[in-house]
């Protein structure tokens, strides 16, 4: 992933209007987020794994995080906005129904 696609993402999550429509089916921005920051290294129960997005799930012993670390700062930062979009009652419910 590149800083200008990162930060793309980033401002675009910012915008409040396009969080609704970022947590639905058609588009499921999170787990895109997140699957930079996971690696291989990472260890999960099963049970643990089970309750991760299915394009989370058991990555490939070769998956490494992402090295950039203004990267990995963004996405969390647009891991932020969302987790506050999912704070407001619509996007709580619309996520929390499917991966909860």
């Amino acid at each position: 992933m590149t800083v200008l696609v990162s930060s793309s993402v980033l401002a675009v999550v910012l915008i409040a209007d396009h969080h609704e429509w970022l947590l639905s089916g058609e588009v499921d921005v999170l787990p895109r987020l997140l699957l930079p920051l996971v690696g291989s290294e990472d260890k999960f129960s099963d049970a643990e794994m089970d309750q991760l997005p299915v394009d989370l799930q058991y990555p490939e012993p070769s998956k490494q995080r992402e090295p950039d670390p203004d990267i990995r700062r963004m996405l969390v930062e647009a891991i932020n906005q969302v987790h506050a979009c999912c704070a407001l009652n619509h996007g709580h419910k619309q996520y929390a129904d499917r991966i909860w």
